[in-house]
């Protein structure tokens, strides 16, 4: 009778999950996934800015633009930045086009990024760029310092919710589970969701400031130890 209770766990937990039969030397397992989700507020923006500059001679439009780049070093002065953070992520130099046709003058431009450390003061940065001529902001994402802590929280817990599942399944078949004999971690498939085990938003009004929210999600497989 225990080895037909045996069998039928096994069957069970192939429905749904997935159950790992013994071969070999393996023992009777039971698998299950078990995912989780945390909420944290963003700590950090990470901006990224376009600086561009046109003159008759490329020399000076590339003067001219470097300045523009040394004013918002400037400007950014007042604000609490990431230690850092600032740096020049893209250099060009062309002649652009208006209308199809190639025009006769040269435009520098630089791409900036920068990291925000009090997210209180992204309003004030994003008026600083709406009233002054320095550039564009391309964005403005919210972030977390350091995901690390709340990520491995949220692993944990899929775990337990994991070892849950399969205590579950077991009972119903007058069955328990043993130690954790495999785990996994588990990474998004290409046709599921493209946030799992990522870090995402949420809607802003779930978060303070208009910012929304972090989503950190985790996922994992695990195989328990199937007891009579």
């Amino acid at each position: 009778m225990r080895n037909a209770l045996s069998i039928l766990a096994l069957g069970f937990a192939c429905w749904g999950t997935s159950a790992a039969e013994p071969t070999g030397n393996h023992p009777p397992l039971i698998s299950v996934t078990g995912k989780s989700e945390r909420w944290s507020a963003p700590d950090q923006i990470e901006f990224t800015v376009h600086l561009a500059s046109e003159d008759g001679d490329a020399g000076q439009a590339m003067a001219r633009n470097q300045k523009l780049v040394e004013g918002l070093r400037g400007l950014l002065g007042k604000f609490r930045l990431e230690p850092g953070s600032f740096q020049v992520t893209d250099v060009s130099l062309a002649r652009p086009y208006q209308n199809g046709v190639k025009k006769s003058t040269f435009e520098a431009s630089r791409d900036c990024a920068f990291t925000l450390a009090d997210v209180q003061q992204k309003d004030e940065v994003l008026l600083l760029f709406a009233q002054g001529d320095l550039g564009e902001v391309r964005s403005a994402r919210a972030v977390l310092k350091n995901p690390i802590p709340i990520r491995e929280q949220a692993r944990l817990e899929a775990l337990k919710e994991a070892q849950r599942k399969a205590q579950a399944m077991a009972a119903s078949l007058q069955q328990t589970v043993g130690k954790a004999y495999w785990i996994e971690e588990l990474s998004p498939e290409l046709w599921s969701n493209p946030a799992a085990n990522l870090v995402t938003r949420a809607p802003a009004e779930d978060g303070p400031s208009g910012l929304g929210m972090i989503r950190v999600q985790a996922s994992v497989r695990a195989s328990f130890l199937l007891l009579p």
